[in-house]
C-alpha cells in the first residue's frame, strides 16, 4: 500500500511538473511573439484596369479639354467665326458606352493593331445657355433621351496609342470652336456665378 501511495505521489508530482513546464513553455512562446516585430503586410494588389476603364478616362480627358469644371458645373464657350458666341453650363456629365453602337473587334481590326475601339457618349443632368444679347441664362433643360447624348467620341487604342475623335462631322465642327471657359469669366446672374 505504501508502494502504491508512493507511485501515485510520484505520478502526481510528475504530472504537475509536466503541466508546469508546458505552461512555462507556452508563456515563453507568447512572450516571444509579443516582443517580435509585427509581420510585414503586403500592399494590396491593385485591380487591373480594363480597357473600358481606360477608354472612359480618355473620354473624360477629351471632355475636360473643352469644358472647365467650376464647382459642380462645367463651363464652355463656343466662338465660331460668323456666329454668335455661345456659353454653356452643364451639370453631371456622365460618359457611357451605347450598346447598340459598340461592336467587338474584328479580325481585321486586330491585324491592323487595334486592341480596343468603341464609341463613348456623354449624358448630363441639366444644361443651360447664356444669352449675351439678353445678358441672362436660359432655363435649365434636362438631358432628354440617350440618343441626344451631348458629347460623342470614337475612341481607339492602336498599338498602345489612344486616340479620341468626334464620332460625327457635327461634333467635329462643334469641338473645333469649343474651349473651356475660365470660372472667373463666367457671366453673373444677379451677382452670383453659375451654380
Amino acid at each position: 500500500m505504501v508502494r502504491l501511495s508512493a507511485t501515485v505521489s510520484v505520478c502526481v508530482l510528475l504530472g504537475f511538473s509536466v503541466a508546469f513546464i508546458s505552461c512555462k513553455k507556452k508563456e515563453n512562446e507568447r512572450s516571444e511573439r509579443m516582443m517580435s516585430p509585427a509581420p510585414q503586410l503586403r500592399a494590396p494588389v491593385p485591380r487591373p484596369t480594363s480597357l473600358e476603364d481606360v477608354a472612359l478616362e480618355k473620354a473624360m480627358e477629351n471632355f475636360r479639354a473643352h469644358w472647365q469644371q467650376c464647382g459642380d458645373s462645367y463651363l464652355s464657350i463656343v466662338e465660331r467665326p460668323g456666329s454668335e458666341t455661345r456659353i454653356e453650363e452643364l451639370k453631371g456629365p456622365r460618359p457611357y458606352f451605347p450598346d447598340d453602337v459598340n461592336k467587338p473587334l474584328t479580325e481585321a481590326d486586330r491585324l491592323n493593331g487595334l486592341t480596343w475601339k468603341g464609341v463613348v457618349f456623354f449624358n448630363y443632368g441639366a444644361m443651360r445657355r447664356y444669352d449675351a444679347r439678353e445678358k441672362s441664362w436660359s432655363e435649365w433643360r434636362p438631358q432628354g433621351t440617350a440618343r441626344t447624348g451631348y458629347w460623342w467620341l470614337e475612341i481607339t487604342d492602336k498599338d498602345g496609342k489612344w486616340e479620341c475623335k468626334p464620332w460625327s462631322p457635327d461634333q467635329d465642327d462643334a469641338m473645333k470652336f469649343r474651349k473651356p471657359l475660365d470660372c472667373d469669366k463666367a457671366p453673373e446672374i444677379n451677382n452670383a456665378k453659375p451654380t
